[in-house]
């Protein structure tokens, strides 16, 4: 855990060695905090009986001991070195975002003028869980403040060029891809190239390279964001969505798959379903297609990509009226929605897709303009 929670950017991880010296000692949290000098304690326990083996994690706050997360673990003890590997990624996942939502808390005590760039990186990241309008818009501005306090802050460059990219996939941004896209890709090359280890600013040079449908140098993006930090679920989930838009189905329901499995919880569960949905058109497995798409709308029924995959494995299984109804929902929630739209700002890859989606979709009302 003290591994993978090192390589997360942005986190002072205290070394194993000097971590372990309260092993087993009575000490409160609060004298950790002040002796090892830092602002979270994860700690836990571990107990076996017969062939199963439990554990026990919290995260407290060191400063003032309030348990900030806590999670209980029941497994058959049969492969440890698979039990380490899936108890560690449980909880890395878990942590992280808790940390980001703690600070936030500890930061809206300061007042707005004695910010300063991680603050405002700290205030936007639990809007950007939402993933609703509204919140993408204060999560935006946020980032905006934190580039005008810190205009080299890599997190911050890769953190707004994602959420920009984001809102036009769902058809909230005004002016559309064209507006969007090189300003979004310029602030993703410039995190890159500040800070090459952040793998937030990997998944930003990543999505914008789905967006310009340069499929092959996005995949290897996204791969390398999961190289710096494999326990990052919403990479799976956007290396999930690359993948679908050039044609690769199978490959993209594995990765959805996994960061749904890995992190049930995850800030940005919302979107999951709705890629894992149009995964699975991609792959031709339409009835899954369907029972995803179902979930993703009662789960987040204001996200127009959850609809848009609904629609389409809806209209393949005959299901003509569902399909009708997830359209027109589309078209309500993402007003430029249209064969123009698919044909100029869908990263859909290969013409051929691109042609039998619009194909589909034209027939139960998919608008020409």
């Amino acid at each position: 855990m003290t591994t993978a929670l090192a390589r997360l950017r942005g986190f002072f991880v205290i070394a194993r060695n000097s971590a372990f010296t309260y092993k087993g000692k009575p000490v409160h949290v609060q004298q950790v905090g002040r002796d090892l000098g830092v602002r979270y304690v994860l700690e836990g326990s571990v107990r076996r009986a017969g062939g199963r083996v439990r554990i026990g994690v919290e995260l407290a706050d060191a400063s003032t001991g309030r348990e900030v997360w806590s999670e209980r673990y029941e497994r058959a003890l049969v492969d440890v070195f698979a039990l380490q590997d899936e108890i560690t990624t449980s909880v890395v996942v878990a942590v992280e975002p808790k940390i980001y939502a703690a600070e936030r808390d500890r930061i809206q005590q300061k007042q707005p003028d004695h910010l300063d760039a991680w603050d405002c990186v700290m205030r936007a990241l639990p809007h950007t869980w939402q993933l609703t309008r509204g919140g993408n818009e204060t999560a935006l501005n946020l980032l905006s403040d934190s580039l005008r306090l810190d205009p080299v802050y890599a997190r911050a460059l890769g953190l707004h060029a994602w959420l920009s990219l984001w809102n036009v996939h769902q058809g909230w941004n005004v002016g559309g891809l064209a507006v969007v896209l090189p300003a979004a890709t310029e602030r993703a090359r410039a995190a890159v190239s500040i800070d090459g280890d952040d793998a937030w600013a990997r998944l930003a040079l990543g999505f914008a390279q789905m967006f310009r449908r340069e499929h092959d140098e996005a995949v290897e993006e996204l791969y390398t964001a999961l190289d710096l930090n494999p326990n990052f679920m919403l990479a799976h989930a956007c290396l999930g969505l690359t993948l679908a838009y050039g044609g690769k189905g199978l490959e993209a329901v594995a990765q959805v798959e996994r960061a749904m499995r890995l992190s049930p919880r995850d800030p940005f569960i919302a979107m999951f379903g709705g890629v894992r949905s149009f995964a699975h058109f991609m792959a031709e497995d339409y009835a899954a297609g369907v029972e995803w798409g179902r979930r993703a709308v009662r789960q987040s029924p204001e996200l127009p990509g959850n609809w848009r995959a609904l629609a389409l494995s809806a209209a393949m299984m005959g299901y003509v009226e569902e399909a009708k109804n997830a359209l027109a929902t589309t078209v309500r929630l993402q007003p430029g929605y249209s064969v123009a739209w698919v044909g100029s700002a869908s990263p859909l890859v290969h013409a051929s897709d691109r042609s039998r989606y619009c194909e589909l979709l034209r027939p139960l009302g998919l608008p020409e303009k």
